[in-house]
C-alpha cells in the first residue's frame, strides 16, 4: 500500500505541508466508488473513476451511549442532527470512512424490521439517507453486519432448532435472503451506492457456543449446508466441518451480493482467537474456529482484523492471513478503551505505522464516541496526520512529545495477546509510563465487567471500572487484573 489518508478530491493524494486541506464535499454523481487492484504484488484500494490510491483512515461510528454499540440511524433513538454533527467532525479532520453496524438493534428490538417481518421501509431509508449524509462529506461507508436482526423473521428462520451459524442449509439460505434484501432495499431508496465502500457480512465470524447444535453432538453424521457429511464423533471431522462451513457461507453471501451489485466490496471481520480447534459439548470455549484454508480460498474482496499485537508477524500468524497479499487488509477496529486516550494514543500511532510499512490498507479507530477529541484523535486524524506511513504526533506517556516523521521506536509500550482463559484474551501494556501496565478483557458486551481477581480489588493502583468514555452502557467494559506502580494520570478509572 502506498497513499495517504488525506488526498484532495479529484488530485493525487499528497502530503501538504503545514496545514493540510481538507478535500471538498462532491456529494454522489456516481463516479465514487472504490475497488481493488494488484500493485506490485500488493492488493489495494483505489478511486476507480481517477486511477489514485485510496487509504481508508477513520472510525467506527455507532451510538454507545444507550448500551450499545447500536446502529446510529436505529429506530427509538434516530437522531439526524446527532448523525450530521459526527460527520462534520469527522469530514473536517480529513478522515474518509465510517464503519457502522447496520442492523444491530439495543434500545429497540425492532430497529430494522416489526416482529417476524423482513426489512422495513423505513429502517432502509435511514440506511440509505446515512449514506447520502457521508457522501455529502466525501466519507466512504463499511456496513458490518453482526448476525441476523434481531427479533425479526430472519431470526425466526435461521435458527429453527438453535443450530450455530454456517452450517445448515436453512441458516445459509436466510442469510442470503436478508443480504439481497438489504442491498436491493438500498438501491430501491435511492441510496448513493458508490460511496457503499464495502458490505461486511461478518463483524467478526465465530461459532457462538460449543452448546449449540450441531457442536453439542457428540456421535451421529451432520449434513452440512455444502452438502458434505460430517462424522461429529470424529476430532478431524469437526474441525473440517468448521473449516468447509466458513468458507461455504462467505462465497455464498459474496455471490448473492454481488448477484445484486457486482461493484460492491464483500468483506469478512477477523477476531483474534485464542483457540483454534472446535472444542467438545460442554466446554467453555465460546468461540470454536477453525480457519483451515478459508483466507486462501474465499472470494469475499479483503479482510478486516481488529486489535493490536506485539508485531506484524505475529498479527499475520495469529489471524491466519494468507501468504498473498492480493487481497487488503484493514485493521477495522483498534486504538479501544483498554487505557487513558494518552496510552492508547501512543500505542496507536507506533502501530498503525508498523502495520502500514508492512503493507496494511487502512486503519478504523474503536470507536469515535471513545477516540473524538482525545490524544487519540489528535494522534491519528488525517488532517494533522495524512501519511500512516509515519508516526503521529502522538504524546509519550513517560516523556516529551513526539514529532511527526520520527519514525517508530524500537522500544516502547506494545501489546500482547496471552491468554489466561482460553476464551478471554489478555491485554498487556509493557514499560508503559515508566512501569509495567496489565489490563485484561474482551469487549464481549459486559462478559468480563467485575471479574478482576480477589488479590486485586483493593489497593491505590488497582481498581474495577469502567475505562473513560465506556461509561453510559456502553457494554464494552474491561477490568484492571494488576497495575505495577503506574502513575494515577495512566491508571484506568
Amino acid at each position: 500500500m502506498v497513499g495517504f489518508c488525506l488526498a484532495l478530491a479529484g488530485a493525487p493524494a499528497v502530503a501538504l505541508a503545514g496545514a493540510p486541506a481538507v478535500a471538498q464535499p462532491t456529494g454522489s454523481d456516481g463516479d465514487a466508488w472504490i475497488g481493488i487492484r494488484v500493485v506490485d504484488g500488493d492488493g489495494e484500494f483505489y478511486q476507480v473513476a481517477s486511477g489514485e490510491t485510496w487509504v481508508p483512515c477513520g472510525t467506527n461510528l455507532m451510538r454507545f451511549d444507550r448500551g450499545g454499540p447500536e446502529a446510529p440511524f436505529s429506530m427509538a433513538d434516530y437522531d439526524p442532527a446527532w448523525i450530521e454533527t459526527q460527520l462534520d467532525d469527522l469530514a473536517a479532520k480529513g478522515y474518509n470512512a465510517v464503519r457502522v453496524f447496520f442492523e444491530r438493534c439495543v434500545t429497540d428490538l425492532d430497529c430494522t424490521a416489526g416482529p417476524g417481518q423482513r426489512l422495513s421501509g423505513e429502517f432502509l431509508e435511514r440506511a440509505a439517507e446515512f449514506l447520502r449524509l457521508a457522501a455529502a462529506r466525501d466519507i466512504h461507508v463499511m456496513y458490518s453486519s453482526n448476525t441476523l436482526p434481531t427479533n425479526s423473521w430472519y431470526v425466526w428462520e435461521g435458527y429453527p432448532e438453535g443450530d450455530s451459524d454456517f452450517v445448515s442449509a436453512r441458516n445459509v439460505e436466510v442469510y442470503q435472503i436478508f443480504f439481497r434484501d438489504f442491498v436491493e432495499g438500498l438501491i430501491a431508496h435511492g441510496a448513493p451506492m458508490d460511496w457503499l465502500w464495502s458490505l461486511e457480512i461478518r463483524n467478526e465470524y465465530q461459532y457462538l457456543t460449543a452448546d449449540w447444535p450441531p457442536w453439542n453432538l457428540s456421535e451421529g453424521m451432520f449434513t452440512a449446508a455444502n452438502g458434505e457429511s460430517y462424522d461429529m464423533g470424529v476430532r478431524a471431522d469437526r474441525r473440517r466441518l468448521s473449516s468447509d462451513s466458513l468458507l461455504h457461507w462467505a462465497d455464498e453471501m459474496t455471490a448473492v451480493i454481488k448477484s445484486v451489485d457486482p461493484d460492491l466490496l464483500v468483506s469478512i471481520g477477523l477476531l483474534l482467537l485464542p483457540s483454534d480447534d472446535v472444542g467438545p459439548p460442554g466446554s467453555d470455549d465460546q468461540r470454536n474456529l477453525v480457519v483451515g484454508p478459508f483466507h486462501e480460498r474465499t472470494t469475499v474482496d479483503f479482510f478486516d482484523i481488529h486489535g493490536i499485537l506485539p508485531s506484524v508477524e505475529e498479527a499475520r500468524t495469529a489471524f491466519s492471513l494468507p501468504a498473498s497479499r492480493e487481497k487488503p487488509v484493514i485493521i477495522g477496529e483498534f486504538a479501544g478503551e483498554w487505557g487513558t486516550p494518552d496510552v492508547v494514543a501512543w500505542v496507536a500511532v507506533r502501530w498503525q505505522a508498523r502495520t502500514c510499512q508492512a503493507g496494511f490498507d487502512g486503519w478504523l479507530t474503536w470507536h469515535w464516541q471513545w477516540v473524538a477529541d482525545t490524544d487519540i484523535d489528535a494522534a491519528l486524524n488525517p488532517r494533522d496526520h495524512p501519511d500512516p506511513c509515519v508516526r503521529g504526533r502522538g504524546r509519550d506517556p513517560a516523556g516529551e512529545p513526539g514529532p511527526a516523521g520520527a519514525g517508530v521506536p524500537q522500544r516502547g509500550p506494545r501489546v500482547s495477546a496471552r491468554q489466561p482463559r482460553r476464551w478471554r484474551p489478555r491485554v498487556v501494556l509493557e514499560r508503559c509510563c515508566g512501569q509495567p501496565t496489565v489490563v485484561r478483557g474482551r469487549s464481549g458486551f459486559g462478559r468480563d465487567a467485575g471479574r478482576v481477581p480477589p488479590a486485586h480489588r483493593r489497593g491505590d493502583t488497582a481498581r474495577a471500572g469502567r475505562y473513560p468514555g465506556a461509561g453510559q452502557g456502553s457494554g464494552n467494559r474491561w477490568t484492571v487484573s494488576a497495575v505495577a506502580s503506574v502513575p494515577a494520570a495512566h491508571q484506568a478509572r
